[in-house]
């Protein structure tokens, strides 16, 4: 009692009592009988007993070591003291040598704790401790102690007596948790190999009764079977790395084997969901350690699938469902990074196996999309539809899904399955312009030139109100549909009109701001997020060598198509490409063009501008609307300005010929600005066009532009200016043809008669001095002579009515004078000579009455 709590003050004293009456006792000369002195020696042998333990706890080993020899020598090795000796004396000695045996191994003294667990062993021979529970338990623990410590030591004299206590305790224990591992631990501290090891495993497997603590520990040691570095000696024939190549594959698999048949042979019989749910996806778990993954493991594992789906009643639950398929997934994941595709298919099939029936149409349709995906890059379509088909019709559906099918479709040729799932692509619930990408990337891959314009037109479509994905490069895809379209135009001889609208629908795309236009609120939230910069709306993905680059591509094909236009096209197309051309080479920054390359653009633009101004006008006077043909007429009036000041800024620079060549086209775009200057009623420039067209010289421009305001419904001073203008410069020009002349003044006298008097005298004297210089061939018209005879008397007889005789004799002797060169016989002037006369004779009274009348 004392010795249980620790109380050793006391205990020494009681044992010291004790060791006076063991001292009388073996004093005593009167011989004892049999009985009493078996009674005498286990009286002194429970002292010996407790004064052991009495040392120990004084940390005297010596002493208890001594006296331990002694009690053994005397008791248990003297074949007469043992007879004597009862059970329970000797079970009291070996629970104490065992108890000094565990602390001196706790105490990290191997070597002391052996020789203490060898006494404990010794003393509790079955031969007198007999087979009671007790005395039973105490030597499988002491045992079990000696073979751990035997191990810890790894001395070979030590395992040697781990080996034989170990053929003692499978000899006993053969159902015994604690015997198995025992032995899986000397298997694998002796180095026996993978394959004693996985024997032994499975001799504990099918042997032991399971329980919450034996599957762990079955568990734990196929862990130690994969862990441990195991060489089989099977694979002793030395040949370099071969050995370890070996041995390493042959763990994972020697393991994944003791898992398949407990399941399989064990757990299955238990109907344990837990444990089966937990070895299974250990199992999966295992195999996916093993580096070198073929045929024989996948089957291996297909085959417990299979197992367990006939003998399991329920599926497996979600949670060790979507363990297994997360392992699963990363071992398709090292099969595809390698482009192992067969393999990964068959990994793929595994993880949508019956047996993961709870994995949720989520996750099971990403499975069957990867396996699909591997299906096609191993070209088996078939496998890749029959996954389509095997997956949920929900997911089925998605943008991801239909992607692969389309690669499918595209691959074996079906290509009304790939237009219709572009168009589910596109006309879907979650509308991905990434997946639409892809698919017209793919589309180009393949070659089918139908599926690709189709799928570049869904493209931009979908571009004006979704940004696009990063990394994707919107110019190159423009530029890859225009060639697309204009091959299909190439091969195709009659032109639809949809293919050209889609053609410069496509190079509007390519104009920056139309981007922003398009994607204005994504990129307000960008630039509100602070992720790029005001000067970097344009194009934030662009630097700007490579916007210089697709400016120019796109400014030399869209000029290229505008001259297409104007022979093959109808002529909007002409105007929609030529201005194009003239946005793109605006958006060229300046900073990054040579001089040479500067003057390259503006003779580019100026033909565009030609271009422009010239099917405006043409467009302009076919128009039935006043607004469109106000709307072209106002498009053509700006491309002349700009021609104007590109050949303003090139004329010093560009050779005579090129000057007349753009002096020609000047010339030209001059009339057509009179033009549209006249319908936009932009009065005030009529004078200056007309300025410009008589620095040229010809007087084919200025007739024209003469029948123009002829005709325009101009103010009476502008009308005026500009014909009076017209005739002056016609005047001026050699070899002037002088009825259209003529006819100008007529006009022009009739319209200045009415108001502007001053302008007709003008006009007379000018008409005169014609009629004075004409050459033969180019005389007045006699008939204008007439009218303008007449119209001067007429007006002469005016003024006389109204009693202004001085001008009423001027206007009369201005029709005199042109009645001059009247070639009639001088009957015209005869006849207004006479009425000039009679006028004269009518002022003579009325003057010669006046001055009566101031004399009274």
């Amino acid at each position: 009692m004392c010795i249980d709590h620790n109380d050793v003050s006391l205990a020494e004293s009681v044992l010291s009592n004790a060791a006076k009456y063991i001292d009388d006792l073996s004093k005593n000369a009167t011989p004892l009988q049999p009985d009493e002195e078996g009674e005498r020696i286990n009286l002194e042998c429970e002292f010996l007993v407790q004064r052991i333990e009495l040392s120990f706890l004084q940390h005297n080993v010596n002493a208890a070591e001594l006296m331990c020899n002694n009690t053994m020598e005397r008791f248990s090795r003297d074949e007469g003291a043992a007879g004597l000796l009862e059970p329970r004396i000797r079970e009291s000695l070996g629970k104490v040598l065992y108890k000094i045996g565990k602390d001196m191994v706790k105490r990290a003294n191997l070597t002391a704790g052996m020789e203490w667990l060898a006494r404990a062993l010794e003393v509790v021979d079955p031969k007198h401790v007999g087979s009671e529970r007790f005395a039973a338990e105490l030597r499988f623990g002491i045992m079990q102690n000696l073979v751990q410590t035997s191990l810890k030591t790894q001395v070979p004299s030590d395992l040697r007596k781990a080996e034989e206590v170990m053929e003692v305790m499978v000899k006993e224990w053969p159902e015994r948790l604690n015997v198995h591992c025992l032995s899986l631990d000397i298997i694998a501290a002796q180095k026996l190999g993978a394959e004693a090891y996985h024997a032994a495993l499975m001799k504990m497997m099918s042997t032991i009764a399971l329980s919450e603590r034996s599957f762990k520990a079955i568990v734990g040691k196929c862990h130690v079977l994969l862990a441990q570095d195991l060489q089989g000696r099977g694979y002793a024939n030395q040949q370099g790395n071969y050995i370890a190549y070996v041995g390493r594959v042959s763990r994972h698999r020697l393991a994944c084997n003791v898992l398949d048949h407990f399941v399989t042979e064990r757990l299955i019989l238990e109907d344990n969901q837990g444990w089966i749910e937990q070895a299974f996806v250990t199992r999966v778990w295992m195999i996916i350690q093993d580096a070198h993954i073929d045929e024989e493991v996948i089957q291996g594992l297909r085959q417990l699938c299979e197992a367990m789906s006939r003998k399991l009643a329920k599926p497996l639950s979600i949670s060790a469902t979507h363990a297994s398929q997360i392992l699963l997934w990363k071992v398709s994941d090292t099969l595809v990074t390698g482009g192992r595709w067969l393999e990964a298919i068959q990994w793929c099939r595994v993880a949508l196996h019956p047996i993961f029936g709870r994995s949720g149409e989520t996750n099971t349709g990403k499975i069957a999309r990867r396996l699909m995906h591997c299906a096609i890059e191993a070209h088996d379509y078939g496998a890749a539809r029959g996954a389509y088909k095997s997956m949920p019709s929900s997911c089925q559906e998605t943008g991801s899904t239909q992607f692969l099918l389309f690669k499918i479709a595209l691959r074996s040729l079906d290509l009304e399955t790939a237009k219709r799932c572009l168009d589910k692509v596109c006309n879907g619930p979650n509308k991905d312009t990434a997946i639409l990408y892809s698919c017209a990337l793919e589309a180009q891959s393949m070659g089918n030139k139908d599926i690709i314009l189709k799928a570049l037109s869904q493209l931009l479509e979908q571009a004006d109100t979704t940004a696009p994905p990063e990394g994707v490069n919107l110019p190159a895809i423009y530029g890859t549909m225009i060639r697309l379209i204009l091959s299909d135009i190439h091969d195709n001889k009659a032109v639809e009109s949809g293919n050209l609208d889609t053609l410069y629908s496509v190079f509007q795309k390519g104009i920056p701001w139309n981007y922003i236009l398009n994607n204005y609120s994504w990129i307000v939230k960008k630039f509100l997020e602070a992720k790029i910069e005001p000067a970097d709306l344009i194009d934030p993905t662009s630097n700007s060598v490579e916007q210089c680059y697709e400016y120019d591509w796109f400014s030399r094909n869209s000029y290229n198509l505008a001259l297409r236009a104007l022979q093959h096209w109808p002529p909007q197309y002409a105007l929609h490409f030529s201005q194009l051309c003239v946005q793109f080479i605006k958006l060229y920054p300046p900073e990054n063009c040579s001089e040479d390359e500067v003057e390259d653009l503006n003779l580019r633009q100026s033909f565009c501008d030609y271009i422009c101004a010239s099917t405006c006008i043409a467009l302009a006077r076919k128009q039935e609307r006043m607004e469109d043909q106000l709307r072209h007429y106002g498009d053509a009036r700006k491309s002349i300005i700009s021609f104007r000041e590109i050949r303003e800024k090139l004329h010093p620079r560009l050779t005579e010929q090129s000057q007349k060549d753009f002096g020609e086209r000047y010339l030209g775009l001059l009339g057509h600005e009179f033009e549209a200057c006249v319908h936009l009623e932009v009065w005030d420039a009529l004078s200056g066009i007309v300025e410009e067209v008589a620095k040229f010289g010809q007087l084919q421009p200025l007739r024209r532009i003469g029948d123009m305001i002829l005709c325009a419904d101009a103010p009476t001073a502008t009308f005026l200016l500009v014909l009076e203008n017209l005739i002056n410069h016609s005047l001026q020009i050699e070899k002037h043809k002088i009825d259209k002349i003529a006819r100008w003044i007529r006009v022009l006298l009739q319209k200045s008669l009415e108001g502007d008097l001053g302008r007709a005298e003008r006009l007379v004297y000018q008409v005169l001095d014609i009629c004075r210089r004409q050459a033969v061939g180019n005389e007045y018209p006699q008939d204008e002579l007439e009218w303008i005879a007449a119209s001067l008397w007429n007006l002469g007889i005016d003024k006389n009515c109204a009693g202004d005789y001085t001008g009423s004799k001027k206007w009369a002797e201005f029709a005199l004078s042109v009645a001059g060169f009247v070639k009639d016989g001088g009957q015209l002037e005869g006849l207004l000579q006479g009425k000039f006369a009679n006028l004269r004779t009518a002022w003579a009274k009325i003057l010669k009455i006046g001055d009566v009348c101031r004399l009274r």
